[in-house]
């Protein structure tokens, strides 16, 4: 059994492309369920594998969606799955989207194509997650502190090379430094992820320790 000093763990399903806020006002139009994006469903169906969690091991999915004609999912691949854990709960969180699926989730994506879908399960034990580290980057370029901002971005899209913020945020503070090759490479992936992609989907499991605290698992 493996043993580690944990005061806490909490599992965050997070997307960068989802910024949601839904007031608490009471009113006769709360009785309709809001219309809910890709991104929504799967943030509400995708967990981190308890036995993943466990074994403290991380992983990603890479899938292709085919959409046929009538704006419907026709045909799932699977690309690249670094486990068998992993692919399980994407194919899982997909099969819950498809329950769920409308064409009018597409908003004005095409169809008649294939898509890319990016599921990455991540832990964070003493550390920054990736969101926090954006907030971060973004505090940087406030303060026009570019190549400190830079550094943090580079990392960040070398553990994820598939979000769309982290590049946008790239793209402004290589602008900013005078690096117009290098953002116009940030600008040219923006647009592809931004085509290709139906949604990336990060899943943190996030969790400090104590030495005065064991927890086993």
């Amino acid at each position: 059994m493996r043993q580690f000093s944990i005061a806490f763990l909490y599992f965050i399903a997070f997307f960068a492309s989802c910024n949601l806020s839904f007031g608490q006002e009471e009113s006769l139009f709360n009785l309709i369920e809001p219309e809910k994006s890709i991104d929504q469903l799967l943030s509400e169906n995708v967990r981190y594998p308890s036995k993943a969690l466990q074994d403290r091991k991380e992983g990603s999915v890479l899938l292709s969606l085919k959409i046929n004609a009538a704006g419907f999912i026709d045909s799932l691949f699977i690309i690249e799955s670094t486990d068998e854990i992993f692919k399980n709960e994407a194919l899982l969180a997909v099969g819950i989207l498809e329950s769920k699926w409308s064409p009018e989730l597409l908003k004005e994506k095409p169809t008649d194509r294939k898509f890319l879908l990016f599921f990455k399960f991540d832990t964070f034990l003493n550390e920054a997650s990736p969101n926090e580290r954006v907030k971060q980057a973004e505090k940087l370029i406030e303060k026009e502190n570019f190549k400190k901002a830079l550094k943090v971005l580079d990392k960040l899209i070398a553990e994820n090379p598939y979000q769309v913020n982290t590049h946008e945020l790239r793209w402004q503070v290589n602008l900013k430094l005078g690096e117009t090759v290098e953002a116009q490479k940030d600008y040219l992936k923006i647009k592809y992820l931004e085509k290709e992609f139906l949604s990336v989907v990060e899943v943190f499991a996030i969790g400090s320790t104590r030495s005065a605290v064991p927890i086993s698992f």
